[in-house]
């Protein structure tokens, strides 16, 4: 993917202040998302620390510090990143391998870097300032002094010195910057609107305290209308007891036959770690999912990229598979047998929902997040 950069009429190379625009860009994210001023301003506010060289002693002390302080950091409603001029699959390697929860921004050409001040023709690394830039676009204060293994607290401390709001938890509502970074929310709260079933009628289960129900809904799925590709989606669910069985239906091709042409995310009451237990890509991959408790909320997530599928419970990675690797009929790559046909032949674009095997299950705060094709 090319790497598209338009600094603003106001934006110069040296010497940025406070108070000054942030200068345009548009850089691609080692989630696989482009993300643009233009996206973020009207939305949310945004820190951007820039670092020398990925893999280097200084930079891998500031990410641990940004992953460490993850949790205070988003109490605020903003979105952050660090940045460097690495390629993008380099900082996707050094994110990777620090396991951060949050993306790294890549600048490869400079330009970006260049109008930030952070690089010019004498020196070819960024040097290690951080960003803070308003809703509107303005910047707010430009950290010059960064200690390294402090960096994350000293984010904190900022956001709260600049007045940074925090994050209203509302729910079957999108805060400023999760509309930035292009998540849509697909179920209102109140209504059907955009979900059907499987068998393309009406809904008959009614929304219970703000969440879509499954149970006797009239079909073996509800489906949002939309077809999906590659995405990322997040929801909340919560299980009415441990024998609840149910289901994140996606990239189902068929409605009329939606086990055998789509995936599922497992929803699972009872504690465990196969194919079937909460979290697992439903007979084809296992779950290493420990305790939960299923009276509660339960956020799960998933990731689909092409032949990458990833499922996350309460933001932790419980099961990945590469459907590439699954090109018997009915067999996983270990040889061992699961119940479908060839894996790698599914399609790869389908619709999403969820399923009625029976329990009541509830599922709130349903939101979606496109991927770039060549993501």
């Amino acid at each position: 993917m090319g790497i598209v950069i338009a600094v603003g009429l106001h934006a110069s190379a040296v010497g940025l202040e406070t108070g000054d625009p942030c200068p345009e860009f548009s850089l691609k994210g080692t989630d696989g998302r482009t993300y643009a001023l233009k996206d973020m301003v009207g939305n949310s506010p945004f820190v951007i620390a820039w670092y020398p060289k990925a893999f280097t002693g200084g930079c891998t002390k500031e990410c641990i510090s940004f992953r460490e302080q993850s949790d205070a950091i988003r109490e605020y409603d903003v979105l952050y990143f660090t940045a460097s001029v690495d390629d993008s699959n380099l900082n996707r390697d050094f994110a990777e391998s620090l396991k951060l929860d949050y993306p790294i921004l890549s600048d490869p050409s400079k330009k970006a870097a260049m109008a930030f001040g952070v690089v010019d023709e004498e020196r070819p690394f960024a040097r290690r300032w951080t960003f803070y830039v308003g809703r509107d676009g303005t910047i707010l204060k430009i950290d010059k002094q960064i200690a390294v293994s402090n960096a994350g607290v000293d984010v904190v401390s900022n956001l709260d010195e600049l007045g940074i709001p925090k994050r209203q938890n509302l729910d079957n509502h999108l805060n400023g910057s999760e509309k930035a970074a292009g998540w849509q929310l697909i179920f209102n709260g109140r209504d059907h609107s955009g979900w059907m079933t499987s068998r393309g009628t009406q809904i008959q289960a009614a929304i219970e305290d703000g969440a879509l129900v499954p149970y006797k809904s009239g079909g073996y799925l509800i489906v949002h209308e939309k077809q999906f590709g590659d995405f990322e989606f997040e929801a909340d669910v919560k299980m009415s007891s441990d024998q609840c069985n149910s289901g994140v239906f996606f990239r189902v091709s068929d409605l009329s036959d939606p086990v055998q042409t789509g995936f599922e995310a497992q929803v699972f009451g009872k504690e465990g770690n196969s194919h079937h237990h909460f979290g697992a890509i439903y007979d084809l991959a296992p779950t290493t999912l420990g305790a939960f408790d299923h009276h509660a909320w339960n956020t799960i997530g998933i990731r689909a990229s092409g032949p990458m599928i990833t499922t996350y419970i309460n933001g932790q990675k419980v099961c990945v598979i590469n459907t590439d690797e699954f090109p018997l009929n009915g067999k996983r790559p270990d040889g061992s047998q699961h119940k479908f046909g060839v894996i790698k032949d599914m399609a790869r674009r389908g619709y999403l929902g969820f399923q009625d095997h029976g329990h009541k299950v509830w599922y709130k705060n349903i939101k979606v997040r496109e991927l770039d094709k060549e993501e």
